[in-house]
Parts: C-alpha cells; sequence; structure tokens
C-alpha cells in the first residue's frame, strides 16, 4: 500500500506547477526542506515530473533506474521507469488553490511558495 502526494512548487514564473509521488507521502516535508529549500531546487525536483519515490537527489547516476534503484536518489516515471512523458509530466495551475483541487489519490499535499515548505495530511485535515 501507498501513501500518495502532491509536491506544489510555485515557480519564477508565478505558474504553479505540480508532481504526483506515489510512495511515503506521510513523511516528505524533511526531505523537502532539507534537500529542495530553495526555489531553484525546488523547480529542478519537479521538472523530472511524476515520482514513484521521493529522496535527496533528483540527479541520475548511470545505474540508477526503477528496478534497480539507488538509495539516495529520486524515481522518476519517465526518466527511470520508461513512463509516457504526457502522462507524467508536470501539471501547470495559475493557482496554489487550484492545484490543490486535482483529484490524483492523494492522502498528503506539499507547497513551496515564497521559499517555504508546507504539508497538508487531508484526512486529518491539518496541517503537518
Amino acid at each position: 500500500m501507498s501513501t500518495r502526494s502532491l509536491i506544489n512548487v510555485k515557480c519564477e514564473d508565478g505558474i504553479v506547477r505540480s508532481i504526483y509521488c506515489h510512495h511515503d507521502g506521510y513523511g516528505h516535508l524533511p526531505t523537502l526542506k532539507k534537500f529542495y529549500g530553495s526555489l531553484k531546487k525546488a523547480e529542478k525536483l519537479i521538472a523530472g515530473g511524476d515520482l514513484s519515490i521521493l529522496d535527496a537527489k533528483c540527479t541520475k547516476p548511470d545505474e540508477h533506474s526503477f528496478d534497480t534503484p539507488i538509495d539516495g536518489y529520486c524515481v522518476y516515471y519517465y526518466r527511470d521507469r520508461d513512463e509516457d512523458w504526457e502522462d507524467t509530466k508536470p501539471k501547470e495551475f495559475k493557482t496554489l488553490k487550484a492545484a490543490r483541487k486535482q483529484d490524483r489519490g492523494q492522502e498528503f499535499i506539499y507547497e513551496f511558495e515564497n521559499d517555504v515548505w508546507s504539508g497538508w495530511n487531508i484526512s486529518k485535515k491539518e496541517y503537518i
């Protein structure tokens, strides 16, 4: 069973870009704050599209794939699982409010705006 999440970033151009992450959505806030705490890093993270696994690095070592993941590296659907880019690329919205309304089965939502990460537990209706 997976704990799904959305990761929304209000980008430098004012567009909100959103990706889906399939695994471990309950615990993303510390990773996002520690490793993606600037707008440049947050934008780089979401540029790869939807994630299977969020981790400390969004780059790709040569041996890294969905079938042979290297610990410490994100696993992307398109890059590492060879899934269709059109289905997995970041979704774009005019506002964070609009991005929150999408239904991708998420249980948590994480957002980056004004150099701050925040999190929302949907089922408990509380900030984390």
